[in-house]
């Protein structure tokens, strides 16, 4: 129980940091996925989002659809990791 509490909180620490970084960098679409992913990583450990949470999140993921749709298909990244 004790590693799982440790691993859960090192996954938080991560998304966190990694989330203050995008900040810093400034790179919108970096700055979205930083938060979701530390959403998520907060959601693991049993966070449950407010309602203002929930639309936050609910509008990152409708901008970053935006920011995909606004990038040319030959420019848009791929992740080939599942394979």
């Amino acid at each position: 129980m004790a590693t799982a509490l440790v691993d859960s909180l090192s996954a938080v620490a991560v998304a966190a940091d990694a989330y203050e970084a995008a900040v810093d960098g400034g790179d919108r679409r970096t700055v979205l996925e930083a938060r979701l992913r530390l959403c998520a990583a907060l959601a693991q450990d049993g966070w449950e989002a407010p309602p203002d949470v929930q639309r936050q999140i609910d509008f990152d993921l409708f901008e970053l659809r935006q920011l995909d749709a606004a990038v040319p298909p030959a420019r848009r990244r791929i992740d080939l990791s599942d394979r």
